[in-house]
């Protein structure tokens, strides 16, 4: 209502007064108060009139077209303004349009000043010109509901939790299809649990109500709901858009984890990178002040005791720093690889070392059994990655428990079948609905971007590549993982 004139329009509106051989003809839409002209020939620049006075309005009501010959002879139109005054309306002939969802929104129409009698060939092309401004009008809402879909996508795709994935389809879906209550949920353990509501929910039983699954594939993730509070039902047209909604919704709930993975994987690589730069930085200074320890001690006469026992803790500080920088680098996978076997508790103890402050910083007690004495066929490199991911969930696992004592509890020892490394927690478990889910890919109970789901599934493959295992158990209280490896010849 009450936009600009439009050429596409305008161009049917010449055609059918050139081909119908009338003086005018126009296309309207009617609302609660007026008609309104969205294109018009021969009407002299008019772009509204009343309901009272358009002969529109019953065609609109009626739902369908209306030919009036001679309005002088017709009860409905005689005394009508434009009958008995300019332009002086003889001959009407008028189609309804229809929009998207169903509803008569407005009409097509041609009319002489003349009385006139049109055959079954004039009436059938004017209901043709009539589908032709019909499909233009409701092009313009199908350009606006691909719009939304499209902004819908935009927005999910910066979304990775699943609450702001829904919380963002509600406020996409109450600018298109109005509604009382609005409400996400996702299927969790069987059962639809809400993740976003907004409105007040009503218990009506009518078409007031829609559910949509939202699905991907066949696999159903879950359901939005709309309520209504009157007896107005969902178009067709709203329930499409909504279908495409929850669709758009089900691709990007199904990948929010490949989205996460994508966007953890980048921000490791920069902190991999930051963190060899900044370890081969301060290697060359650390080593300049070994080397002048070393010299100190050998000036320093023997009677000075004192300062030479200072000396003694200064070389083992820095050499102590000299190993975390070396196991970092190792880590990065920058260091030397010199051998494909390691020494399992050796491997341990500097992975440890590497998240020491981590342990402490949460307060977590790190108990080392390490009883094993074996060498394992894996580079040192790919087992220090194994033990810390085992180290790093445990310690996630228990960062969020509030009790005092917290630990983990890392043994290792041999026996017939193998090396075999434990890694224990008194954390909160792993939820026996997964299983040896845990080892899938982007499988993860915590949310996005505290961990991708990846650690044990390339844990296990790491091990299995040497005929190992990783298996997993829970405790009475906290999990167990076990890492088996043969041990090397």
């Amino acid at each position: 209502m009450d936009t600009e004139p439009e050429e596409r329009f305008d161009r049917i509106c010449r055609v059918a007064s050139h081909l119908m051989g009338t003086p005018v003809a126009y296309v309207s839409l009617l609302d609660d108060k007026k008609q309104f002209y969205k294109s018009a020939v021969g009407l002299g620049g008019m772009q509204e009139t009343t309901l009272g006075d358009s002969f529109c309005t019953h065609t609109v009501q009626a739902g369908h077209s209306i030919y009036v010959p001679d309005a002088t002879k017709d009860d409905r139109f005689r005394d009508n303004r434009y009958v008995v005054g300019p332009p002086n309306v003889r001959c009407y002939l008028g189609e309804p349009l229809h929009s998207s969802d169903g509803y008569v929104v407005g009409t097509f129409c041609v009319i002489d000043l003349e009385p006139r009698e049109l055959d079954r060939n004039a009436i059938a092309l004017c209901r043709d010109l009539a589908a032709l401004a019909e499909r233009e009008l409701n092009l313009v809402t199908q350009l606006h509901l691909q719009q939304k879909l499209n902004e819908l996508t935009n927005r999910l795709s910066h979304s990775l939790d699943a609450r702001e994935v829904g919380t963002c389809l509600l406020q996409v879906i109450e600018e298109s299809v109005p509604s009382v209550h609005r409400s996400v949920s996702l299927l969790e353990g069987g059962e639809l649990c809400p993740i976003a509501v907004e409105g007040e929910q009503t218990n009506r039983g009518d078409g007031s109500s829609l559910r949509m699954p939202i699905l991907y594939g066949d696999r159903e993730l879950g359901e939005l709901r709309l309520d209504r509070d009157d007896d107005h039902p969902f178009s067709d047209l709203e329930i499409d858009l909504v279908e495409a909604f929850c669709f758009q919704m089900g691709l990007i709930l199904e990948n929010r984890q490949s989205l996460a993975h994508l966007v953890e994987q980048s921000r490791l690589v920069s902190l991999g990178s930051l963190a060899a730069g900044v370890a081969h930085e301060v290697n060359s200074p650390l080593g300049a002040a070994r080397l002048n320890v070393d010299s100190i001690k050998r000036l320093v006469e023997p009677h000075q005791s004192r300062l030479g026992q200072k000396l003694d803790r200064l070389e083992t500080s820095l050499k102590r720093a000299g190993d975390i920088i070396g196991n970092v680098l190792r880590y990065a996978g920058e260091g030397p690889e010199v051998s494909t076997d390691s020494e399992l508790d050796v491997a341990v103890g500097e992975t440890a070392s590497l998240l020491a402050h981590d342990f402490r910083q949460a307060e977590i007690r790190l108990d080392l059994q390490l009883d094993s004495q074996a060498t394992v066929p894996l580079a040192r490199n790919d087992l220090q990655q194994v033990v810390y991911h085992l180290l790093h969930n445990a310690l996630l696992a228990l960062i969020s428990e509030d009790r005092a004592d917290k630990w983990i509890r890392v043994s290792s020892y041999r026996d017939e079948s193998g090396v075999h490394l434990m890694v224990e927690d008194n954390g909160p478990g792993v939820d026996p609905a997964l299983g040896e889910r845990i080892f899938d890919p982007f499988v993860t109970t915590r949310q996005p971007g505290i961990g991708v789901g990846l650690g044990l599934s390339v844990s296990r493959q790491t091990v299995s590549k040497v005929g190992g295992s990783l298996k997993w158990r829970n405790r009475n209280q906290g999990a167990c993982f076990v890492v088996t490896l043969p041990e090397s010849r």
